[in-house]
């Protein structure tokens, strides 16, 4: 879910839709919860997303 601002400056949700986002590994260490709002690259720009729910992956080594 994407936040925006109106044009009264309140800021709102956008999307119903979620989708899932792999973090990049230099955020990894940085202990990304849910309810947290992140910056994500969109297709023009980077837009604030609310964090819904993080699975972990676990690697094989």
């Amino acid at each position: 879910m994407h936040f925006y601002k109106n044009k009264n400056g309140v800021l709102c949700l956008k999307g119903v839709k979620p989708y899932t986002w792999e973090i990049p590994k230099k955020l990894e260490k940085e202990n990304i919860k849910q309810g947290d709002i992140v910056l994500v690259n969109c297709k023009k720009a980077k837009a604030p997303v609310v964090v819904l729910n993080v699975l972990e992956i676990m690697e094989e080594k």
